[in-house]
């Protein structure tokens, strides 16, 4: 027996001996409670719940819980989830199962059970092949094998529901690898000839592929839309292409349904069952256009009249003569499915849909009274382990219209609320949607008058480039645009550019961060306390106490001039009458030593502050 395990190291699937692939073999014991693998394997609708520890299948009993109410949840809501979460539901719901058949080269069933369903296999070409492939699948045959990357400049972010986020602006020609590989030989699924498809990719084009080993061919190229090819082609790879210059900024649902509409988007989910009846092909003699059957010379050859799969077997009708193929079954998926074979041959299949067995009350009733109409609906589903009950309500009144659903699901521990409501009256509009789940509430609410909307709610999500009165706009990455802001807290940049800014109070830059030029015809005054380093220079510098060991200047206007010199300290004053008179040297003679010998001096004389008199003598 070989397995296959989930993302989580779960059991997905198991396969025997007439599956290929690379799988891994199982030496490991049998699990508790079957007497061997083949009985372990004809049950394992449960292998989602076995888990290869050390070497061997464990039963994981918390998994198993937790699926079993995530298979109770699915089967009333009628919502489908994985397979692999389904399996084992005969059990645990307690299920009556109806049958169904169906027949054809494609199958598409609803509302399944995933018990395995009996199929026979007619119209074997097996001089044209001997091993084929019965794909089971989900309405979605797209399977997302694309990664987070970021290339020429477009971010893809791949969802955990198989969607994709793309954001940004593409630098050139993109491809992306949505499923498969170019270097994949096995198929990923297959279109057939005269059928129609609907593939949805969001509006891009996408660029299909097979790959034989060897070579690869091209299958589609082209846009979205309604696909139908005129012959079976295997696929591969899908390349998913976006133009150079594409600017986006939304999430992609990528799915290729069968039908001329888009259905509504589901999980990727898939099944392959290979049988290979090569060694049940005979070689020799065949008719042909000059030889004949006669009573004494009968043509050599194999006729495979049917493939049957029951009860987790394969078996293969050879020449009227029924034998054992091999250990196999399909395996179908609760919910939607499509199946079809790889080849063109037809398919006959019994199988079952699921009834849960609920106990249903069921009430409607319409109240009129000459103020206000009342139209509800009730329904109550129990089960063993579950109540769920629905209400809708209409209340129509002379002023106001009233809407409400609400649905209240109950478990033996836990209880849940969920509702919906919108309330219209002659000046407001109003909507509320609220969940609880034990203790916990979460409420939204839109509010809608005349003179303003109002909406409350925890997060509050919109997509797309958003505009107010053309004055204020925000778009798709983030960048903001308006006329004027008022911030009374807190700006954090890392670049920008301040136009005709004024700064009041008090506002500290660190001498570290400054550079550049400051323009003298834009800075009319400048005014400090203290500027103690580098050179000053201006046109006109005021100031209470101005000090240097060189200042240079054509005029300096002062109450009061300080000079200081080897000798004497001198005090220019400013005042009507004051006469200062000071003695400075003109020109000095110093001998070889640098000793001065001789001094010639001059006396200035100061009156009012003003240079009036310069005196040879005195």
């Amino acid at each position: 027996m070989k397995y296959e395990l989930d993302t989580s190291g779960y059991i997905l699937a198991t396969y025997w001996g007439c599956h290929s692939g690379n799988y891994v073999e199982y030496t490991g014991t049998v699990p508790l409670g079957y007497s061997n693998l083949v009985e372990w394997s004809e049950n394992a609708l449960i292998n989602a719940y076995y888990i290869n520890s050390e070497g061997n299948l464990t039963l994981d009993i918390e998994r198993q819980a937790e699926l079993e109410v995530k298979i109770i949840q699915e089967t009333i809501d009628n919502t489908p989830v994985l397979n692999k979460d389904l399996v084992g539901s005969n059990e645990i719901l307690d299920s009556q199962y109806q049958k169904r058949t169906a027949t054809g080269k494609i199958l598409n069933l609803s509302n399944v059970q995933n018990i395995a369903p009996r199929v026979t296999l007619t119209g074997i070409e097996c001089y044209n092949y001997s091993n084929i492939n019965i794909y089971s699948h989900g309405y979605n045959l797209i399977k997302n094998d694309g990664k987070t990357e970021t290339i020429e400049g477009m971010n893809f972010v791949k969802n955990p529901d198989g969607s994709i986020k793309l954001k940004g602006t593409a630098l050139a020609n993109i491809e992306y690898n949505l499923s498969g590989s170019s270097t994949n030989a096995s198929p990923i699924f297959v279109l057939k000839k005269n059928t129609n498809y609907y593939l949805n990719l969001g509006g891009f084009s996408c660029e299909m592929k097979y790959f034989d080993g060897e070579t690869t061919s091209q299958v589609y190229v082209g846009n979205d839309g309604l696909i139908k090819i005129t012959e079976d082609k295997k696929v591969t790879q899908v390349i998913l292409k976006i133009p150079s210059g594409t600017t986006v900024n939304k999430t992609i649902y990528p799915m290729l349904n069968y039908g001329t509409t888009a259905r509504e988007y589901e999980t990727y989910k898939s099944k392959v069952l290979n049988i290979d009846f090569a060694d049940y092909i005979d070689e020799g003699l065949f008719p042909s256009d000059d030889l004949f059957p006669s009573d004494d010379l009968y043509p050599l050859g194999t006729v495979i009249n049917y493939i049957e799969i029951e009860n987790g077997k394969v078996y293969i009708s050879k020449n009227g003569s029924e034998r054992t193929l091999c250990v196999g079954s399909v395996q179908l998926f609760n919910g939607n499915n499509t199946v079809y074979v790889d080849e063109d041959i037809n398919i006959d299949m019994e199988y079952s849909i699921n009834t849960l067995k609920v106990e249903e009350e069921f009430n409607s009733k319409i109240e009129r009274t000459e103020q206000e109409i009342n139209l509800s609906v009730d329904s109550k589903l129990t089960n063993y382990s579950t109540t769920v009950e629905m209400n809708s309500a209409i209340e129509l009144k002379a002023d106001s219209i009233t809407n409400t659903v609400s649905k209240t699901y109950a478990t033996k521990g836990e209880l849940s609320t969920a509702k919906s409501e919108i309330k219209q009256t002659t000046d407001s509009i109003s909507s509320t949607v609220s969940k609880k789940v034990g203790n916990d509430e979460i409420i939204s609410k839109i509010n809608q008058t005349a003179e303003a909307i109002t909406i409350d709610a925890n997060r509050i999500n919109i997509n797309g480039t958003v505009s107010a009165n053309g004055n204020f706009k925000i778009d798709t990455n983030g960048n903001m645009e308006c006329n004027n802001a008022s911030v009374s807290g807190k700006i954090t940049a890392t670049e920008g550019v301040f136009e005709n800014c004024t700064i009041k109070n008090t506002c500290s830059v660190p001498a570290s961060t400054v550079s550049g030029t400051l323009a003298s015809n834009n800075i009319p005054n400048i005014s400090a306390g203290k500027i103690t380093s580098g050179t000053m220079s201006g046109n006109r510098i005021s100031g209470g106490t101005i000090s240097g060991s060189s200042i240079d200047a054509i005029s300096v206007s002062a109450d009061a001039i300080g000079l200081n010199n080897e000798y004497e300290a001198y005090s220019i004053g400013s005042y009507e009458g004051q006469t200062t008179n000071i003695t400075v040297p003109i020109s000095i003679t110093v001998d070889s030593n640098g000793r001065i010998t001789e001094q010639t001096w001059r006396r200035l004389v100061f009156k009012g502050g003003i240079l009036v008199e310069v005196q040879s003598s005195w």
